[in-house]
């Protein structure tokens, strides 16, 4: 399983992203093509816990109260069960279907007006896609998150702790027919970004752990960012 798992002093990295002018700036040196409000957005989307069993009590912590909603607590109001269930059952059967998603949460991060669902995918499932077929499935669940004002982050879950693989984050602050986003599936990508959100130095990309699925060939980050179709 490759990714970055977040480290320890992600727990306050999210407060860093509005405090620390470097944070968001080390993200505006690897994308610079995003605005300073959406690079502060993906700062917080980067470094945000998860619902896992090792970061669960930090995730709570990081969350607007009463903002959660999980694939078991419909609503009428926000990201609905039906939204992301139909998105799912809509997959071809060569998808996964209903077979690639495990579960979901989203929430609003603390003290900010960012919106995000997270999604488990079953490895086995998430392994057998090719890279295209990736971007695919990632682009479906992103444009029904977009449409209720959520970014969206894919995550693999061993039980213990979770590692982000995929990425769909849009610029909710300009007001444009097509909004710019971050779209990626490639691990190696995640993990470059991840780190340039660390307070700590990081171990060179080469040192993390690869998934023999992912294809190794280092491609500009600026290149993920398009625009929503």
């Amino acid at each position: 399983m490759s990714g970055l798992a977040l480290a320890p002093e992600a727990a306050w990295a999210n407060d860093l992203c509005s405090l620390d002018p470097g944070s968001h700036a080390a993200l505006s040196g690897a994308l610079p093509t995003l605005s300073t409000s959406f690079a502060q957005d993906v700062c917080q989307i980067l470094t945000m816990p998860t619902n896992s069993r090792s970061e669960s009590e930090r995730f709570t912590e990081q969350i607007e109260p009463g903002s959660r909603l999980d694939h078991t607590s419909p609503s009428a109001e926000t990201m609905t069960l039906p939204s992301l269930w139909w998105t799912r059952d809509s997959l071809p059967p060569q998808l996964g279907r209903h077979r690639l998603v495990d579960a979901w949460v989203s929430y609003t991060i603390h003290n900010s007006d960012v919106r995000v669902v997270d999604v488990m995918i079953n490895s086995q499932f998430w392994r057998a896609l090719s890279m295209p077929q990736r971007y695919g499935v990632l682009t479906q669940f992103g444009n029904a998150a977009q449409e209720f004002g959520y970014h969206l982050r894919f995550f693999q879950n061993n039980g213990y702790s979770a590692r982000m693989i995929g990425l769909y984050a849009c610029d909710t602050h300009q007001a444009a027919p097509t909004p710019q986003c971050l779209v990626t599936v490639e691990t190696l990508r995640i993990v470059q970004l991840q780190q340039a959100m660390q307070s700590q130095p990081s171990s060179p990309i080469a040192d993390q752990p690869a998934d023999p699925s992912t294809p190794q060939a280092a491609i500009p980050v600026a290149a993920e960012v398009s625009t929503a179709p």
